[in-house]
């Protein structure tokens, strides 16, 4: 699909759910998909309907991670 010279495809553009094909396929988990869309120029950077960057969205989980981790471990 991605090859058709005649398909015009926004690769980054922003679906009914307020996402990027990358958003999804990387919530997803299908590796296979992220890097197709990435090989063929996917926007990283490019925010999603909640102005959230992939990079961002994964510096915030790995913040959440923390933090749960943190407060797992103490005894209040």
């Amino acid at each position: 699909m991605l090859r058709r010279a005649s398909l015009q495809v926004d690769i980054s553009g922003i679906n009914d759910a307020g996402l990027t094909p990358l958003h999804q396929a990387v919530l997803d988990g299908n590796e296979a998909a992220v890097r197709l869309l990435v090989t063929h120029g996917a926007d990283i950077n490019k925010q999603d309907e909640d102005s959230w960057t992939l990079p961002a969205q994964r510096d915030m989980r790995k913040l959440f991670s923390f933090f749960w981790r943190t407060v797992q471990t103490k005894v209040y």
